[in-house]
């Protein structure tokens, strides 16, 4: 139901009954660099972890490359030249591809952790939205988000609270019914001021007199 709900783009509630929330989260994200110090903070943690790998490894093929070629050399020194040049093509295209592996660790670690940077920012915004006391909003993530798994409980803590707004309103819209029938005007007139208060913090609209 609530998944139905959010793909409207009517507000909340017409009348006095809820139709469908508003999506704090509907907009594509178009960087990937969300939360730009912790995703690159973290990166460079798993880059530096590679680079630590592959530098002794590089290392340790590259002098034992050396070692082969100089006991060829030893035993034909006229293929001195030539596996020098074997030597020089090999230790370049180790580096190159020691250098594409880290840059695609380095791509890899920055989409991860954009799926949790961005899971974090709709999230926020909308807790942002529900403080300042608006309760049409619902929560939205990707499929591949992480945090995902807050996105049912969110959404049905707001249903709770959009519904317990709908009840709190016609409490008072009652009250001051029943007020205005014993003939206290006046104080039906703020108790009505109260509830329209009440519904514009929480995306209610005013109730007719």
């Amino acid at each position: 139901m609530i998944e139905e709900a959010g793909k409207n783009e009517f507000p909340l509630f017409g009348s006095i009954e809820m139709t469908s929330p508003l999506d704090c989260s509907r907009f594509r994200r178009r960087k990937y660099l969300i939360d730009r110090r912790g995703q690159l903070v973290a990166t460079a943690k798993v880059a530096g972890l590679v680079l630590v790998l592959l530098a002794p490894l590089n290392l340790v093929l590259f002098l034992w490359g050396a070692m082969e070629t100089q006991e060829i050399i030893a035993s034909n020194p006229h293929l001195a030249e030539q596996m020098r040049a074997i030597d020089h093509r090999s230790a370049l295209l180790l580096a190159s591809a020691s250098l594409a592996m880290l840059l695609i660790v380095v791509a890899r670690s920055i989409r991860l952790t954009h799926r949790t940077a961005g899971a974090a920012f709709n999230l926020r915004r909308c807790l942002n939205r529900v403080a300042s006391g608006d309760y049409d909003t619902a929560l939205w993530l990707r499929a591949k988000d992480n945090l995902r798994q807050l996105q049912d409980p969110f959404n049905q803590m707001m249903q709770s609270l959009r519904s317990r707004a709908v009840e709190d309103h016609q409490i008072l819209e009652d009250f001051a019914s029943k007020i205005e029938e014993l003939g206290h005007s006046e104080l039906a007139k703020e108790v009505r001021e109260q509830a329209e208060a009440r519904a514009h913090l929480t995306s209610l609209p005013p109730q007719s007199k």
